[in-house]
């Protein structure tokens, strides 16, 4: 994986390179998907799609067919690293 704003090459997750009105907006209760999407746009967030399908598997909620769309990994990985910031806990990145 290529380094970018959000990742480590080694899909490791840059601290403190998601802004906190991201998390807040991404991790709310109800339909988050219009401030996910937002979001994606506005941060160009992007990571490797090997990795984030890795990583995503581990949820147990999305079959090979539904990993394969890294569209809608992106919003997967950005809502859920959302929500474990903004429940204090610490999101490592793509890492497992």
């Amino acid at each position: 994986m290529k380094e970018n704003d959000y990742f480590y090459e080694s899909g490791e997750y840059k601290e403190n390179s998601i802004p906190q009105e991201c998390i807040d907006d991404c991790s709310h209760s109800g339909q988050c998907i219009d401030d996910v999407q937002y979001w994606i746009k506005k941060l160009d967030f992007d990571f490797d799609k090997a990795q984030g399908i890795s990583y995503l598997k581990e949820f147990g909620a999305w079959d090979d067919k539904e990993l394969d769309n890294h569209e809608d990994n992106k919003e997967r990985v950005l809502w859920t690293a959302c929500g474990d910031m903004s429940e204090g806990q610490t999101f490592y990145g793509l890492l497992h």
